[in-house]
Order: structure tokens, then sequence, then C-alpha cells
């Protein structure tokens, strides 16, 4: 059975079908490829720039991630770095939803928080 299904490069289309499985996949792969440092680079960091610079300020160098939106889908894609430096893959998607995107925006940024947060409690 095909899981994965890109219909367009562009990811606007309805008929793309992936699970956060499949993106952390490629995240995890990317981790130890030879373009490592250039896909990194490609991604928004937190409370900096693209579509990431409004949000998590308290984040820079913490979270790179690609948002994703069309009407009722919400995405967030990408590396949380720990205190002690360890980069964890993340995806959270959600799709079929009604009404605004921010509060699904507030649980991404969240999520973040607590994913770059040490063990013992101390968050960012």
């Amino acid at each position: 059975v095909n899981r994965l299904v890109i219909a367009d490069a562009s990811g606007l289309s309805r008929n793309n079908r992936l699970s956060a499985a499949d993106i952390v996949s490629v995240l995890t792969y990317m981790q130890n490829h030879k373009h490592r440092e250039l896909f990194v680079r490609s991604l928004s960091e937190a409370g900096t720039d693209g579509t990431l610079r409004k949000r998590m300020k308290k984040l820079p160098g913490k979270i790179f991630a690609k948002t994703g939106y069309i009407s009722g889908v919400r995405t967030l894609s990408g590396y949380a770095v720990t205190p002690n430096g360890q980069w964890r893959a993340f995806s959270v998607l959600f799709n079929g939803f009604k009404g605004p995107s921010k509060p699904f925006n507030d649980i991404h940024n969240e999520i973040c928080r607590i994913l770059t947060s040490d063990p013992a409690g101390t968050t960012p």
C-alpha cells in the first residue's frame, strides 16, 4: 500500500498524503547527510527568519522548522535542539479543523518549548 503521495511540489495540494512519521524519517536521514548544513539553513529559525520570525522568540537557535498551511491544515516539522545540544526531529500535523489556525500555532509553540527543555524541567 502506498501511504506517501506527493501530488505537487508546492505542498499546497489536498491530494498530498504523508504522515508525521514519514516526515521525521526524512529529517532523521538528513541529520547524517553530507548536505545537512545546507538543508538546515533552508528551514526557518524560530524568532529569527522566514515563517517563524514572529514565533517562539525565546527559542532562536533552538528550533529550525518548516511550517505548512492550507485551510483546515496546520503543520510544523523540523528540529528542536536540547540544552545539551542534541537535535530532535519532530513533525506535528493538524488536519481537518474548522476556524482559525492560531490555537494550533500555539500548540506547536508549546510542543517546541517542551522539546527544547531540560529533562529536569528547566525551559528557555
